[in-house]
Parts: C-alpha cells; sequence; structure tokens
C-alpha cells in the first residue's frame, strides 16, 4: 500500500480535509476573517473573539474529558457539567 492510500484511509483524513476547505472557502470569501491586529496591547479579530467566546466550553469539555477517561462518569457529572457550563456562558 502507497502512502497516499495510507493517508486517505486515515480516520483524521477527511474531517481534517473538510476543515481545509472550509477555511480556504472562508478566506476567499472574506479575507479579513484571517485578520488579527494589535491596539493597544490587545489583539482584535474574528480568531480572537471565537477563542474568546469558544474558551468556557473549551474548560467544560476538558473536564469532561477527564472524567469519561477516568470512567467516572454518571447522571451527577452530567447535571455539574450542565449547570457550570450554563453559568460559565
Amino acid at each position: 500500500m502507497n502512502l497516499y492510500a495510507k493517508v486517505v484511509k486515515h480516520r483524521l483524513f477527511w474531517p481534517t480535509a473538510a476543515l481545509v476547505v472550509l477555511l480556504v472557502g472562508n478566506f476567499i470569501a472574506s479575507p479579513s476573517f484571517f485578520a488579527v491586529t494589535l491596539r493597544e496591547g490587545h489583539l482584535y479579530g474574528s480568531l480572537i473573539d471565537i477563542l474568546r467566546f469558544g474558551a468556557p466550553l473549551i474548560l467544560v469539555a476538558l473536564g469532561m474529558t477527564l472524567v469519561i477517561a477516568t470512567g467516572g462518569i454518571d447522571l451527577s457529572v452530567g447535571s455539574v457539567v450542565a449547570i457550570s457550563g450554563a453559568i460559565a456562558c
């Protein structure tokens, strides 16, 4: 099996390819989406806003990943995550 076939059959190839296609399409439609500016010591731009508003969800997801990885998932964990996520947002 050649390298091309191995790469295409990898389970992360198609999601990565779809993400790249979406980013290239977004760059063609709106080049300013990727613009990040520095004003008065702070970063501004669409990508920075996405990271800023996604941070609470990322923190909840990291905590939930650790709970699932250790096998400690039950209904009480899900309810705490839901309430914490709602409060954080």
